[in-house]
């Protein structure tokens, strides 16, 4: 059989100009997780439902960032659920926290990180709710209590918030934060929903930047009952990522991201790369927040073609 040399050049451009586009991006994305930054960045991770991944997203991306930036990088778990963010990192349940007095009174980064474990990656973990009497999640009053004395200590701070309703609790989050991760299965009920809560967000402080996560939980994305990224970026005008199913994920222990298919730790890595990319100013961090009204009890009003909005 004889292959014409037109075929053998397409099928050569097609290889080598893919993984010279993937160099280039992968340039682009490592100057981006690496820039300096003027005030820490916190990232927010909230979820309307179980389910969507949300603390494996978070794991990975305070991972990735403690181990490319040069400044410290704290991952906190303010989450109600036994396998969150620090789970997902590589902290067990029982990692013993120490020092939180000195903590509270921190002038220097060592007083900012005494006592608190660190992963191989150098993320350094605080679970609030070894800080708490009571089971369940956390509130935002504990978490500015906790971090707030130490938040200037560090580059970032990612947080997992774990499951909010937006009827009680969802705006107070909100207002901790820079950057606003949703993450929700990619069907169309439930991007709906989560689309929803984004004006509600932005009436909150339209300084806060939403980056709208669609899991492909069920990995099917393509069926028609699923919502399209493209069309949600174009209507939202907010970013719109999409994540591929990755089954390993659900594992009953914590997965590294050397043991993830290079496909997802791309797309994961354009993730970390897009919450990173600032087109909102920063707000300074708030030691302790006034405390808000009540919340009203009704209603509230991978690869790169799976990937819309800022990349770096």
């Amino acid at each position: 059989m004889r292959i014409s040399a037109g075929r053998v050049a397409r099928a050569t451009f097609g290889v080598f100009g893919s993984t010279s586009a993937w160099v280039g991006e992968l340039s682009d994305t490592a100057a981006t997780l690496a820039r300096p930054l003027p005030l820490v960045r916190r990232i927010n991770f909230v979820q309307l439902h179980g389910g969507a991944g949300a603390s494996a997203i978070a794991g990975h991306v305070a991972s990735t960032l403690a181990r490319r930036r040069a400044g410290m990088v704290l991952g906190v778990n303010a989450s109600a659920g036994p396998i969150h963010l620090l789970w997902h990192a590589g902290l067990a349940g029982d990692a013993e926290q120490l020092e939180a007095a000195r903590r509270a009174e921190a002038r220097t980064a060592e007083d900012a990180r005494a006592g608190l474990p660190t992963t191989r990656t150098g993320l350094i973990g605080l679970d609030l709710t070894r800080e708490v009497a009571a089971p369940g999640a956390v509130s935002d009053l504990v978490w500015a209590d906790r971090v707030g004395p130490i938040a200037r200590f560090y580059d970032v701070i990612c947080t997992d918030w774990g499951v909010r309703d937006p009827r009680v609790d969802l705006r107070r989050v909100v207002e901790t934060g820079h950057v606003l991760c949703l993450v929700t299965r990619a069907d169309r009920h439930a991007a709906e929903e989560a689309a929803g809560l984004i004006p509600a967000v932005r009436a909150v402080d339209e300084r806060v930047r939403v980056v709208l996560v669609l899991a492909d939980v069920n990995g099917a994305v393509r069926d028609r009952a699923s919502a399209s990224p493209r069309a949600l970026r174009r209507l939202l005008d907010v970013d719109v990522h999409l994540v591929p199913y990755q089954p390993r994920r659900a594992a009953a222990r914590p997965v590294g991201s050397d043991r993830l298919p290079a496909r997802h730790r791309r797309n994961l890595l354009r993730l970390t790369a897009l919450l990173m990319t600032d087109d909102r100013p920063h707000r300074e961090p708030v030691a302790s927040p006034t405390p808000a009204p009540a919340e009203p009890t009704g209603p509230a009003a991978d690869d790169t073609e799976w990937t819309w909005g800022a990349t770096a």
